[in-house]
């Protein structure tokens, strides 16, 4: 057998095993998440009817389109989701071993570099995968942003044929289903506009007279695919809803009033948070307009504050202040339609602008993005502290980790996330009671207590009449007990059967699914087990992988030096990889420090297929290749 199909024989092994790994671990339906997991899963389902994003809210354009339509995809074809996005991560792994194939030549290591990609334990974690959620799909586009970028670039000197133009069209259309996954996405852009010109640039110097404008087209494909496509996406938006934008965050008055509100100076210095009470007040002063919505302003400070990191301080960090002043305004009916919204925060703009004009109001620096807190006194020791404990958490797999979890929310709510996902979900476990009991010599008191006898329900009953019973309760056993006294004795103390429970004074139906959910706890944990014993190999051995790459990244810049013509480009693609890196947990890092806690495997899920990437290419191109072989 030749030793290409070998190879082709174990990836797609591997690949198979995998999929039999994951295929029985639950999806984690937190369908209380109604901004975030229960938002991707309603607009999945608006797709489905073919009524795009459904009826304009204020939530609408907070996130965007490329998860719901994933989710819609893979519903509409019956595919599991946990199946579909850890199969696009395992094409993800195919085509990057494609994209190094000239670059690692021993065959052995190919075999290692794919399985080490392939098990990233980020592919099966709770937070990432397990959660309905978009940060499932960042991992594999990542990984085929780059390696179709890296084809590109290896073959720049090419002349244009099918295989270029194809891999062009591909790097575009994953680009923008990357662009608009997150709204953060941005970071991956030095790396394309980098490697896009250096490209353009010395197809341009080394052809000179003979440069092709076709090909030119085609290396720069990616980024006109971009901008047709977001385009695209803002026009259908303006023909639904009125207003042409992508996101809220992006160019919009939404975008724009945040901004504003930020360059408003702060007489006052609290971690965290940069629109404190005292200067809405100062605001408030100059703006009408956001003035006439501060009760409910108040309203969601209140509630936003008791999930930062100071809760009780009456303040809110910037990370939560982003949705107090949506909350609000939706709450005061400005999200009738997008217009309407638009022109409430354009009049805010308007008067704090003017208020800047008028010297009311002193203004202070702001960062490029709405998203972005201002910069602060002292961030930059905070900033690079922050980093390096970022790159601790990433390179040992803090957190990440296989849960065989109870989900949260309504039943009806939880069934919609299994309809949306076709996966199977852990509904939380419950008790049902339902029937009556009687008494006829006295009053009474019915109570259900559980094993460790605390009352679980209790209701007071007259004597004589038939008291209706009907309570559900979370249970962590299957077995709970009935007791009933009066003011002098007891009545009854005994524990209940399952189904039904008849005497002369009650008849009670006893309902619960706790022996369902047990099974289905050991089922899927014998599959989660084997999972998280691959996360605890990845969390010993990539500390290990990561130190030997540093080194043989220095290896290799040495090398480069020396012999310019080899290595330059080997150079070039380990080298976009690390600082892909360093640009992801700097956004991360400084999210962190000035908005909210953001220091999370969630947010972080693109720097733990980066830190393989480079660790694998980088030990693997210290192996000189053998001029023999091959």
């Amino acid at each position: 057998m030749k030793k290409k199909y070998r190879f082709i024989i174990y990836c797609l092994a591997l690949v198979i095993i995998r999929q039999i790994l994951v295929s029985h671990i639950p999806i984690n339906a937190l369908s209380l998440a109604g901004c975030d997991d229960q938002l991707m899963v309603l607009l999945s389902t608006n797709m489905l009817k073919f009524d795009y994003l459904g009826a304009f809210n204020y939530l609408t354009f907070v996130k965007g389109i490329s998860f719901p339509l994933f989710l819609a995809g893979n519903t509409a074809l019956g595919i599991s989701y946990i199946g579909a996005v850890n199969l696009l991560y395992s094409i993800a792994c195919l085509v990057f071993m494609y994209a190094i194939k000239d670059l690692i030549k021993k065959p052995w290591l190919k075999y290692v570099i794919f399985a080490i990609l392939l098990f990233n334990p980020i592919m099966f974690a709770n937070e990432v995968v397990q959660r309905v959620y978009r940060n499932s799909l960042t991992p594999a586009q990542v990984i085929l942003i780059m390696s179709f970028m890296f084809m590109l670039f290896q073959s720049r000197k090419d002349k244009l044929n099918k295989k270029f133009v194809l891999i062009s069209i591909l790097e575009g259309l994953t680009l923008l289903f990357f662009y608009n996954t997150r709204e953060d996405s941005i970071w991956i852009m030095p790396f394309m506009i980098v490697f896009i010109f250096i490209m353009v640039f010395g197809y341009i110097i080394t052809n000179k007279k003979k440069t092709s404008i076709p090909k030119l087209i085609f290396m720069v494909l990616p980024l006109i695919i971009l901008f047709l496509g977001n385009t695209a996406i803002k026009l259908v938006n303006y023909k639904y809803y009125g207003v042409y934008t992508r996101v809220d965050e992006e160019g919009t008055p939404f975008a724009e009033c945040m901004k504003t509100l930020y360059s408003v100076k702060n007489d006052d210095e609290i971690e965290y948070v940069t629109m404190s009470r005292a200067k809405l007040d100062k605001i408030y002063e100059v703006s009408p307009t956001l003035a006439s919505i501060k009760d409910n302003i108040d309203l969601h400070i209140g509630i936003f504050e008791q999930s930062d990191r100071k809760p009780g301080d009456n303040e809110v960090e910037d990370g939560w202040f982003w949705w107090v002043l949506r909350f609000a305004v939706n709450d005061a009916g400005y999200y009738k339609d997008a217009k309407t919204a638009d022109e409430f925060y354009q009049k805010v703009i308007d008067e704090i602008n003017k208020a800047f004009d008028e010297g009311k109001l002193e203004k202070q620096s702001t960062m490029p993005s709405a998203l972005m807190s201002p910069w602060k006194k002292g961030y930059t020791g905070k900033l690079f502290k922050t980093m390096l404990e970022v790159v601790a958490y990433t390179n040992t797999y803090d957190k990440v980790e296989t849960l065989v979890i109870e989900s949260s929310g309504l039943d009806k709510n939880i069934s919609y996330f299994e309809s949306a996902t076709n996966n199977k979900a852990i509904y939380p476990t419950k008790t049902k009671l339902n029937g009556y009991y009687t008494y006829d010599k006295d009053d009474y008191t019915f109570t259900i207590v559980n094993q460790s006898n605390d009352v679980i329900y209790k209701k007071e009953c007259a004597k004589k009449e038939a008291c209706s019973i009907n309570f559900d309760t979370n249970v962590s056993k299957n077995d709970i007990k009935l007791v009933v006294y009066t003011k002098s004795s007891e009545i009854e103390n005994k524990y209940l059967d399952y189904e039904n429970n008849i005497s002369d004074n009650y008849n009670l139906y006893l309902d619960s699914n706790y022996e369902a959910n047990n099974v289905q706890k050991q089922v899927a944990g014998v599959y989660a087990k084997k999972l998280n014993i691959i996360a605890k190999v990845y969390k010993i051995v990539t500390p290990i992988l990561s130190v030997l790459g540093i080194i043989s990244y220095l290896v290799l810049i040495i090398r480069t030096i020396k012999d310019r013509k080899e290595y330059m480009d080997k150079f070039l693609i380990v080298t976009s990889i690390f600082l892909s890196y360093i640009v992801l947990i700097t956004g991360v890092s400084y999210n962190h420090i000035s908005s909210c806690f953001s220091i999370s495997y969630m947010y972080l899920s693109g720097a733990y297929p980066l830190i393989l990437m480079f660790d694998i290419i980088s030990i693997g191109l210290l192996f000189k290749n053998n001029k023999k072989q091959d």
